[in-house]
């Protein structure tokens, strides 16, 4: 199998992912039904196939579609019009077909778990009109997947992928990650997608040196709060030096012989140990920090004689730093510490469904001051 641009992946498969929601949780029969099992991913399913938003479309599979019954009062096998008088109406066999052929269920498996599920009253079977057995579910209480996916990798040999995704909900709230092994098949009507296996995906952390880092990061990197009273800025140069200022204009502060004072540093200082830790994080070590101090204040009057007092600072942003973090353009907003992507959007503004990092930012670790590329 070859890695795939994501960007390149078939519509379908996003759609098939975002159908289905892998939070089912079996209360009566005691046990949870979790995406991190592999065993469990598959079993959980069942319910949802039997939904009002159902997370396979039936319309791709040759089994009968599900018919709904909106505000109808001709038919209520369950006697639910004292709630919405809503509910759908499944072919036994469809269902059996999807979670064996779609989610690979054991026969023994889905038998067992269909009978959790009624016993639950997740749904219900019955008869229709012309004495056929159905399922029948209230659409009031029917999963509607609010999720969205961000996939992070693929590996395909042309019908069968190998993928890592996140699974999201809005507007950047993860809700875990997941590694799955899907094959396209073809069927009478179409083609579908064969969920073959799904586990947790753990974060892959794995140090490794990045002497090219430095040489990655071309545009200056800017510390502010976005209002433009104050901001540092910082290059830095292939070997890992660098060089920046800061400078605050406070109009609020003034004294008996000055109308406002501006605060200033210019400094320069060395990253050493540049390392990636995973696909979009790298860091280093702030191996020194050296600014230009003036003991002294000094005022310098204005044509219009307005005075003011220029006072020496801090390089504002890198206090009490040992370690900076880089994260790379395209990182996973979601996965990112709140505190920089907090400071990163008043330099380069992230909208509130964005799900990746537009440039590359910096943190200090110690701090957690994000700056912008």
């Amino acid at each position: 199998m070859l890695a795939v641009d994501v960007r390149t992946l078939p519509d379908s498969l996003f759609d098939f992912l975002c159908r289905f929601d892998d939070g089912y949780t079996d209360r009566m029969g005691g046990r949870d039904f979790d995406s991190g099992n592999a065993v469990d991913v598959r079993a959980n399913l069942l319910a949802q196939i039997v939904s009002a938003v159902p997370c396979v479309d039936f319309d791709e599979y040759p089994v009968v579609p599900p018919v709904f019954h909106w505000n109808d009062g001709s038919r209520d096998p369950m006697n639910w019009a004292a709630d919405t008088g809503c509910y759908a109406e499944f072919d036994p066999a469809a269902v059996q077909w999807i979670a064996q052929n779609v989610f690979q269920l054991s026969e023994r498996d889905y038998q067992a778990l269909l009978d959790r599920c009624l016993y639950a009253g997740e749904f219900y079977r019955g008869q229709n009109e012309a004495g056929a057995d159905r399922f029948y579910l209230l659409l009031r209480t029917a999963i509607t997947p609010g999720s969205f996916v961000r996939i992070e990798s693929a590996l395909s040999d042309g019908t069968r992928y190998e993928i890592v995704y996140d699974d999201l909900l809005w507007p950047r709230q993860l809700v875990g990650s997941y590694a799955a092994s899907l094959e396209l098949k073809q069927s009478g009507s179409g083609s579908y997608w064969s969920l073959a296996r799904q586990t947790a995906a753990l974060p892959v952390e794995e140090t490794v040196e990045a002497p090219e880092l430095f040489s990655l990061l071309t545009e200056p990197f800017v510390f502010s709060n976005g209002l433009d009273s104050w901001r540092t800025e910082l290059r830095i140069a292939e070997d890992g030096c660098f060089s920046g200022s800061y400078v605050d204009n406070d109009l609020s502060e003034n004294g008996e012989d000055y109308d406002q004072v501006i605060y200033y540093a210019d400094f320069e200082g060395r990253l050493v140990n540049p390392r990636r830790l995973n696909a979009y994080t790298y860091a280093a070590d702030l191996q020194s920090l050296d600014t230009v101090e003036y003991t002294l204040d000094y005022i310098i009057e204005e044509d219009d004689g307005w005075r003011i007092l220029y006072r020496y600072a801090d390089a504002v942003g890198l206090e009490n730093c040992s370690t900076v973090y880089f994260y790379a353009p395209g990182a996973p907003v979601y996965k990112l510490p709140e505190s920089f992507v907090s400071w990163y959007a008043c330099t380069n503004p992230i909208g509130d469904t964005d799900l990746e990092l537009p440039s590359w930012g910096m943190m200090n670790a110690e701090e957690g001051q994000g700056f912008a590329s």
